[in-house]
């Protein structure tokens, strides 16, 4: 399955990341928290979770993949009001 090559991907870029992914067929939303972001910009941050799939997205296998990238104190403060679940 195509999410789960996606998941497998960032992973082993980020392996301290928090990782939530949704969409289906070739469009993903992929959400990451990793401390490796720290001093990056939101450029810098895209960037680097797009590298981990770049393969798929030359190809044409991924079509549309949006990326929000957070440190986990961006996260923290961000959505400590909210009771959101992301998968380690």
């Amino acid at each position: 399955m195509l999410s789960d090559e996606i998941h497998q991907a960032i992973k082993s870029s980020f392996p301290d990341a928090a990782i939530n992914l949704d969409g289906e067929d070739c469009s993903f939303q992929v959400t990451v928290i990793s401390d490796g972001f720290d001093g990056l910009s939101v450029v810098k941050r895209q960037q680097q979770v797009l590298a981990t799939v770049h393969d798929k997205l030359t190809s044409g296998e991924i079509h549309a993949l949006s990326v929000s990238a957070f440190t986990l104190a961006e996260w923290e403060v961000k959505y400590s009001q909210h009771l959101v679940s992301i998968k380690m």
